[in-house]
């Protein structure tokens, strides 16, 4: 797992963002961060300093974990007051026929990943023409290696679990060709948490104009 500071400007909130697979920080730069400073966290299985001294400085915590972000979120061993946290559309069971992508699409997925599935699989997670144009703006070269690494990361994800419980509430999309919407159901109804259904796919970000937008959510 590596992080990067999306945006760093001594602000008292920070967001701490664990992105989905295959995705950089350039989908989410539209988001209005105001009042936010925001450290993404992705390239999950790579290694990473745990040193999180210079994120006790700020007055509130957050977090949002988005699809296997999700997952990265639970393996994170991090000690802190957190003033909310939010999932949206994924769990803490990755791999899972009952809890998350189901077995033979995770494993097909990684076992035939190309730049041209890669492209696929964008189309994929969006919900309309429009979408899918907005997500190809920001996709670069793809390392197709690293990707499958991965991938390969998120098997057996039961071990690398640290957390039980860690969401407050979690946005599941109903049109979810990835993570199955009863899935994600299925995995928040066993933890208690409060979820929140929005009518879109799998990648719903073109919808919210702000980062705070996305925390203030109700249930």
């Amino acid at each position: 797992m590596i992080r990067k500071w999306i945006k760093r400007k001594n602000e008292k909130s920070l967001i701490l963002f664990f992105n989905g697979w295959s995705l950089d920080e350039k989908p989410f730069l539209r988001l209005n961060s105001e009042n936010f400073d925001i450290c993404m966290f992705s390239e999950y299985g790579a290694d990473i300093d745990w040193d999180m001294r210079d994120v006790k400085d700020y007055d509130k915590v957050y977090i949002l974990a988005y699809s296997l972000g999700v997952a990265g979120g639970y393996s994170f061993p991090f000690d802190l007051n957190v003033e909310k946290a939010v999932a949206i559309n994924g769990t803490g069971q990755p791999v899972d026929d009952k809890y998350g992508i189901p077995s033979v699409v995770f494993k097909g997925t990684e076992k035939n990943l190309s730049e041209q599935n890669l492209i696929k699989f964008y189309k994929r997670i969006t919900s309309s023409k429009q979408a899918y144009q907005y997500m190809l703006e920001f996709i670069d070269n793809a390392n197709i290696d690293r990707l499958r690494r991965e991938l390969v990361w998120f098997y057996d994800f039961e071990r690398k679990r640290i957390h039980s419980e860690l969401f407050d509430m979690a946005i599941i999309c109903t049109k979810d060709r990835i993570f199955p919407a009863e899935n994600q159901r299925a995995w928040w109804n066993e933890k208690n948490c409060k979820t929140v259904e929005l009518e879109d796919a799998h990648f719903p970000f073109h919808r919210w104009a702000s980062w705070n937008e996305i925390l203030e959510l109700e249930v």
